[in-house]
């Protein structure tokens, strides 16, 4: 299993990605949704995303989220080895960012 997560972080590094939001479609305390275009590998898709947000004392806002995805909709073919290794299709984007002033 680890060895399938490793390979899959080699493969999935090898291919640029670009997330753009082009606005906010909803937005419930500190839970937005987002709606956006996310470029893999050159390949854009509309995507939406749920947000959630946190400010803090310091004036730092942490967002974070998670959104499965195919690889096969952006035109990247699930990795394996020799065959004898092969990953799922389905992909996990679990992310978390920080804005400091």
């Amino acid at each position: 299993m680890i060895n399938n997560i490793k390979l899959l972080i080699v493969h999935l590094l090898l291919f640029a990605a670009c997330l753009s939001t082009t606005g906010l479609h909803a937005q419930t305390g500190n839970i937005s949704t987002r709606i956006g275009n996310l470029t893999i590998a050159g390949v854009t898709k509309p995507i939406t995303l749920e947000v959630s947000w946190t400010m803090h004392e310091d004036n730092t806002i942490t967002c974070s989220g998670i959104q499965k995805l195919k690889m096969t909709d952006y035109q990247v073919q699930p990795p394996g080895f020799l065959a004898i290794m092969k990953t799922g299709d389905e992909i996990t984007l679990d992310f978390k960012l920080e804005f400091k002033s």
